[in-house]
């Protein structure tokens, strides 16, 4: 009896047909589709032929939420085992955790899911998966990428150690410490409360240099510590819980060998330093990018170990951010010959010993020929004009692609020659306050508001129906005629926020698009508003139903504050007479995986964050991709 055929060649072989059946070809189209997902998981509901092909691709890059991690495990171990071989690149996140800490002022998380389980139990999942992978055929393993909070550290080391090879291939580890003082109530004191942190940080705290050692390789290129966040405590006290000195000790001295993008927050209220010091004396041989946050109230310790940082690794820096509260480093006879993006507060320049403005115009001058990426924000102009005031001002301005400031700030270097593409502007109260759409405007700096191709502003006094009645003269394309993305936050409370429901704050989405017609070119758009709430992720819901928006319109991120998440969606055009819809697409859409190290992007600025294409070059404004 002759073996039954799985896939019979069909009388009439058609196109379709022969494109299914090449591999190549196939290959090449599912890797198009892999960056929006959608069309990819539509693709494998066609045959079974067809699923057995998507499938390879829909795992090629495995996002490991750690409260899902069960289902994800069982995905593989009982359904498809064999598609380990497909993954190519993993990152492991405590979501959850990141959600709940990591937010801008407005936009604090109120609404949890109750895990039926807690979620320390599913690092077993996690730990399963990994040893499934671990023991493919496939090599090279795929490269890891770790974002957990420091209370699961201890859960993490055994789940590690399960798959000692994987452990080599993270290339980032990213450790938030979520320090969480809401639950007080359980507490009889709160000297109770701290003494149960202190306990199970502890714990923790004791696998910190045994994890930074067992993971140290010439893979792991990113490391992030942030010990700046905290949920809140009885009175608004806060104390410092982190690694003791012996230990950031320890982990420097391997995280120093490799690691190339370094982002530590330390704790303001850690009067001993710890860790500061460790960090910030150490030589980074590697190092490209740093970002450093932390205020001492020791006004005369903080900048000497800035100092000292900048000027052992200043010269490889490639991007630098300084957050310090009280007051900044003296750097300014520096010179980073390598430095493209660049992040200096207010603070650098209150120090009491740098008050000579030709400091500053010397570090200007000295730069002028790199930074492209300027963030200036919550300066005045009085403290940044000097940065402009020398002779090779036209080499920096053309350079100058980002612009984050004031509005002030942002007029004085436009005026002066300065034509960035990327503009955010420090909060205002009203958007007519800006007034930016009218000077910019003006004879003589037509070329600058040509240049434009991204707008990043937040309103605290207007609500979004407010800003709905200005959006369409303010950004009509007349004023921005190259205006591609433009990411618009109100943080004025809405009475009843919490009460809106989907099809009304769909309704107040549709006013916002149907108001900006008027930019031709605006192909994406952010919106972040404190009536945004959670539109449900169904294509034939009249919700998602849209009869008029942006002509070029693409992409629309809607940022719900109640839940600390954004839903992002595409434009689906129709023909005729039929109405545009949204179509859902999945977060990690937007995400670039480095292809060189395996490191998944994520911007720890949030408002950064929020930007979806990338402005920086000279051509296009495009979506970052893998």
């Amino acid at each position: 009896m002759p073996g039954r055929r799985t896939n019979p060649v069909p009388a009439r072989i058609t196109a379709s047909w022969r494109v299914m059946h090449i591999p190549e070809l196939f290959a090449m189209i599912a890797t198009h589709l892999e960056r929006e997902m959608v069309d990819l998981v539509a693709l494998s509901t066609v045959s079974k032929h067809v699923r057995l092909l998507t499938l390879p691709h829909m795992v090629r890059y495995l996002d490991v939420r750690v409260t899902r991690s069960d289902e994800i495990c069982r995905f593989f171990d009982a359904a498809h085992p064999s598609l380990v071989n497909s993954i190519e690149f993993i990152r492991i996140r405590e979501d959850d955790i990141y959600e709940k800490f990591r937010h801008r002022p407005h936009s604090k998380r109120t609404k949890y899911p109750v895990p039926r389980f807690p979620v320390h139990w599913k690092w077993g999942e996690v730990g399963h998966l990994l040893h499934l992978i671990e023991n493919r055929r496939k090599t090279p393993l795929p490269r890891i990428d770790v974002s957990i909070g420091a209370s699961d550290l201890a859960f993490l080391k055994p789940n590690l150690d399960r798959s000692p090879k994987l452990m080599k291939r993270v290339c980032a580890l990213r450790i938030l410490v979520d320090i969480d003082g809401s639950d007080h109530a359980l507490y009889p004191t709160e000297s109770h409360l701290w003494a149960a942190l202190i306990d199970a940080f502890g714990t923790s705290w004791d696998f910190f240099p045994s994890v930074i050692q067992d993971l140290s390789s010439p893979n792991l290129v990113l490391f992030e510590m942030d010990n700046s966040v905290y949920r809140p405590f009885p009175g608004h006290s806060i104390l410092p819980i982190g690694p003791a000195a012996e230990h950031w000790s320890v982990a420097v001295r391997h995280l120093a060998r490799h690691v190339k993008e370094l982002s530590v927050a330390f704790c303001y209220a850690d009067i001993d330093l710890t860790g500061y010091q460790s960090v910030l004396s150490a030589a980074w041989p590697k190092l490209r990018k740093a970002e450093i946050k932390f205020s001492s109230i020791r006004l005369e310790t903080e900048h000497i170990h800035i100092n000292q940082f900048l000027v052992t690794n200043g010269a490889r820096l490639e991007r630098l951010g300084l957050d310090l509260l009280k007051n900044g480093p003296v750097g300014f006879d520096n010179i980073f010959p390598k430095l493209q993006i660049l992040s200096l507060p207010r603070s650098v320049f209150e120090y009491e010993g740098d008050r000579w403005p030709g400091r500053r115009s010397t570090f200007g001058l000295r730069h002028s020929h790199s930074v492209r990426d300027w963030s200036l924000s919550g300066c005045m102009v009085s403290e940044v004009k000097p940065l402009i005031e020398h002779p090779l001002r036209a080499s920096m301005f053309e350079q100058m692609r980002v612009l984050r400031a004031s509005k002030e700030v942002a007029e004085h270097f436009i005026r002066a020659g300065a034509r960035p593409a990327h503009l955010q502007l420090d909060a205002a109260k009203e958007l007519d306050s800006l007034q930016f759409w009218r000077w910019i405007n003006s004879k003589g700096l037509r070329k600058a508001a040509e240049t434009i191709t991204c707008l990043d502003i937040e309103i605290s006094n207007e609500s979004l129906s407010d800003l709905n009645l200005q959006l369409g003269h303010v950004f009509a394309s007349n004023h921005f005629p190259n205006l591609q993305e433009l990411v618009l936050c109100s943080t004025s409370p809405v009475p009843g926020g919490q009460d809106i429901s989907p099809d009304v704050a769909a309704a107040e989405l549709r006013r916002t698009l149907i108001a900006l017609r008027s930019a031709r070119k605006l192909r994406a758009l952010r919106i972040e508003h404190m009536g945004a709430v959670w539109l449900p992720p169904d294509r034939r819901s009249p919700l998602m139903t849209i009869s008029k928006c942006p002509p070029a319109l693409e992409y629309v991120s809607w940022h719900v504050h109640l839940r600390n998440s954004t839903q992002y969606f595409r434009v689906v055009r129709k023909q005729g007479k039929e109405s545009n819809q949204l179509q859902h697409l999945p977060p990690s859409f937007r995400v670039k995986i480095r292809a060189e190290d395996g490191v998944w992007e994520q911007e720890s600025d949030l408002r950064r964050a929020a930007v979806l294409f990338d402005h920086s070059g000279g051509g296009r404004p495009e979506l970052i991709l893998s």
